[in-house]
């Protein structure tokens, strides 16, 4: 996917006040023979100890999502 041709959009995540550049663009994503389009950001500028994760809105909302952090486990 060639970047520059792309729209650039401004982001941040938990902590509000660290916002970073990427390249906006919507994808179609597909789990279990199930697809749809969901948006996404590339970014360079993620930090060493950042992540980069699928949001809540193109992802976790067309699905049932359950996190265990104790025992590691999403389902």
């Amino acid at each position: 996917m060639d970047l520059s041709k792309l729209k650039t959009t401004k982001f941040s995540g938990i902590n509000k006040d660290a916002e970073a550049k990427g390249w906006f663009t919507i994808i179609n994503i597909g789990i279990n023979g199930n697809f749809f389009n969901a948006p996404v950001i590339f970014s360079d500028q993620i930090p060493d100890f950042g992540y980069g994760i699928l949001g809540q809105q193109g992802f976790f909302d067309h699905f049932r999502i359950k996190f265990d952090y104790r025992g590691g486990i999403i389902e």
